[in-house]
């Protein structure tokens, strides 16, 4: 079984950021801390045995919730500082860029980290920064109007054709109505110009540098239907899953697995996909439910449920007006896994069991829980759950 960390980075705890009138997020020094405590939390999973460590894309968080404006730049940070983990994104929100500037910059990401990067894209939901920083694409959120939703997929769907074609190496063009690549103009004047037609125009362009990988190790965020794991599977992506229902969970491991296969990948069931979860160990169950609800447990509360992120823990019949967002009903529906090593090995197993999951992606919150208790979290997991996983025989009942 593998694992891998998924930074949601909070500058500060609760008290901090209700303290300093919900600006902690501009905080110089804390933003300092923030760094420090990230390259102490790095080094301990890379030495461990983790398989990656990857950061979220949001922007104007000036409350301090999450302070992630640019996941290739921290990730560059981290992975020049480990040896083995695998760096990436969850994910970069395609709409909002532009493909040509970000196939490069993921370009560059994997040269200096020698193929240890692997990319991922979504679509945005946040209002608040989607809609300003992808208004020059004409794109709002993709889950709220009908109409909005088709036009965020159309560039969706048209910019991640574009770094695919950029990535292959030599020159391309791409004509569509979001961009035109290249626009023609007259290179007749220059020589050793590659991508020219014979009277010297401007037909294609390529990219420098071209990625270390030959073929980019691609993750897919949070898919939620049939179709959006039908989508990754076709493109070998490695989809992260939030369910924790287990019929939807087994059924979109099932359409992976058929998905893949069709396209020629040869997996097997409960290969190449991940789940989800927040997890915090600690020495007693009451320890660790007080750190974790200081974490989770508060920015589920606040941040997420708002963001509809509940549709996540609904059973089958239910509505999201019956649910809360509140702690206990995380820990109950499983997102939230919590407890002593013993405690929390169950659980794990258990998952593993009811879905055939092989790897296992952990929530991080960073400096909503105290540096000190989250390296105890993690010492905890890494030398006395871990081991027991590593050489678990995943079967599914």
């Amino acid at each position: 079984m593998e694992f891998s960390m998924f930074y949601l980075p909070v500058i500060a705890g609760r008290e901090e950021v209700e303290h300093m009138g919900r600006f902690a997020g501009q905080d110089r020094k804390l933003y300092q801390e923030l760094l420090k405590d990230l390259s102490e939390q790095a080094k301990y999973i890379d030495k461990h045995g983790f398989h990656g460590l990857c950061f979220t894309e949001h922007h104007f968080h000036v409350e301090g919730y999450e302070v992630s404006t640019n996941p290739i730049m921290l990730g560059l940070y981290l992975g020049l500082q480990t040896k083995n983990l695998r760096i990436g994104q969850l994910g970069n929100v395609l709409p909002t860029h532009d493909p040509i500037r970000l196939a490069e910059n993921l370009a560059i990401l994997d040269q200096m980290l020698q193929g240890r990067a692997f990319a991922a894209f979504d679509r945005g939901y946040q209002e608040r920064w989607v809609r300003t920083l992808a208004q020059k694409n004409n794109v709002g959120i993709s889950n709220k109007d009908p109409i909005e939703n088709i036009r965020n997929k159309e560039v969706f769907e048209d910019f991640f054709d574009i770094i695919q074609k950029a990535w292959k190496g030599g020159t391309f063009s791409h004509y569509s109505p979001n961009y035109h690549i290249p626009v023609p103009v007259d290179y007749s004047y220059k020589d050793y110009q590659e991508g020219l037609n014979e009277d010297g125009i401007l037909e294609e362009v390529g990219i420098v540098p071209l990625p270390y990988q030959e073929t980019f190790d691609l993750w897919h965020p949070f898919p939620s239907s049939e179709s959006s794991i039908r989508w990754a599977a076709a493109r070998g992506a490695l989809p992260v899953i939030i369910h924790t229902d287990y019929k939807v969970i087994n059924k979109l491991f099932d359409a992976y697995v058929d998905e893949a296969n069709k396209h020629g990948y040869n997996r097997k069931r409960g290969e190449r996909i991940a789940l989800i979860r927040d997890v915090f160990v600690y020495d007693t169950e009451e320890e660790a439910k007080y750190w974790q609800e200081k974490g989770a447990g508060f920015i589920w509360k606040k941040w997420f449920s708002p963001d509809g992120f509940d549709a996540s823990n609904l059973r089958e019949g239910e509505t999201l007006d019956q649910l809360t967002g509140e702690y206990d009903e995380l820990v109950d529906r499983e997102f939230c896994i919590v407890g002593t090593p013993e405690q929390v090995l169950a659980k794990i197993q258990n998952l593993v069991n009811k879905t055939g999951c092989q790897h296992l992606v952990l929530y991080n919150f960073t400096r909503a829980i105290p540096q000190e208790k989250v390296m105890r979290s993690l010492e905890l997991f890494c030398t006395e759950v871990m081991p027991h996983l590593k050489k678990e025989v995943i079967t599914v009942k």
